[in-house]
């Protein structure tokens, strides 16, 4: 059995008395803090903190699980390394100890303000190993605070009896640095070819090294569109019209299959979400990205020229 431990007196009351609402059978990418708030305490849901840092430790849903993204990465790859553990067994042993199984809806959350998007990534992640029931908490703990729901600062146990979660690999939305390469050799790329999504900040871009890449500069043709330009100032997803109109300036339309990169995939896991959330249906997270694409000596870098994005980051000071 499960222990939740002590939390403060406001997690003893039910948000609008409507705790543990059946699950939906085909929930949305994005939910409200509200939404999310109707099914705590339900049976067949799973909150996970994805924060990192000291975040996680000052306050939480109550329930909820801490989720790393760091604990999923691959720990046969090169250092320092985004890539998800490519071992199923292994995968799936550390998914089920967040008491997650087949019938599980999961609802993430993270801190949009002061993270790098790691709620899009643990999203990308339940949906790479063939989970399709997965929600994020738009704005994040800070809408969930401000909705004025329960709280606390105990964690529950993991969860040592669960058989391994059974993933089952879609690598349609996994893409790999091999298949990025073929598609920028001469006649691999085409007009309905993959458009290439470089989602970090524009100094990167235009060929900044802060986060231990072994090169600067982007993957060639790649547009830039910086993660957080997805964000309005209160971390929430920013109004559809104006993001289409923005992806569209950037040459990336729901017509085409998108590829997202990043540092190590956590920002470019965000966007991810971002474009699902979006309608688009076509869209994959690198997840080695520009650590690993900028260690391999074959691959090509463009470096250089101005990003399309001017504005200067203010991001948190850990590498993503």
């Amino acid at each position: 059995m499960l222990a939740l431990g002590a939390c403060p007196t406001a997690c003893a009351a039910s948000p609008a008395g409507e705790s543990g609402a059946p699950p939906p059978d085909d929930p949305p990418p994005l939910i409200s803090a509200e939404e999310a708030g109707r099914h705590l305490g339900g049976g067949r849901v799973v909150f996970v903190d994805a924060r990192e840092g000291l975040l996680p430790l000052a306050a939480r849903v109550p329930g909820a699980r801490h989720g790393r993204w760091k604990d999923f990465v691959d720990p046969d790859a090169p250092s320092p390394s985004g890539l998800l553990d490519r071992d199923p067994t292994r995968l799936g042993a550390r998914i089920s100890s967040l008491g997650i199984g087949e019938d599980t809806w999961v609802i993430a959350y993270g801190d949009p303000g002061r993270g790098w998007g790691e709620e899009g990534r643990f999203f990308w992640m339940m949906d790479a190993v063939g989970h399709r029931r997965t929600s994020v908490i738009d704005g994040g703990f800070p809408a969930w605070r401000a909705a004025g729901l329960p709280v606390a600062r105990s964690w529950v146990s993991a969860v040592a009896d669960l058989p391994p979660y059974p993933v089952r690999p879609r690598p349609e939305v996994v893409e790999t640095s091999a298949r990025i390469a073929a598609a920028l050799k001469p006649g691999g790329a085409s007009a309905a070819g993959p458009v290439i999504v470089d989602t970090r900040a524009p100094d990167e871009y235009a060929g900044a090294t802060p986060h231990g890449e072994r090169r600067g500069g982007r993957i060639p043709g790649s547009r830039s569109f910086w993660y957080r330009r997805f964000l309005g100032d209160d971390g929430k997803l920013r109004p559809r019209g104006a993001l289409l109109a923005e992806l569209a300036e950037s040459g990336i339309v729901p017509e085409r299959r998108v590829v997202a990169y990043c540092t190590g995939g956590v920002r470019s896991g965000f966007a991810f979400l971002a474009l699902r959330a979006l309608g688009f249906p076509d869209v994959a997270n690198y997840d080695g990205s520009f650590w690993e694409w900028s260690a391999d000596p074959s691959l090509p870098v463009e470096g250089g020229g101005r990003p399309e994005d001017p504005r200067s980051p203010p991001g948190p000071s850990t590498p993503r």
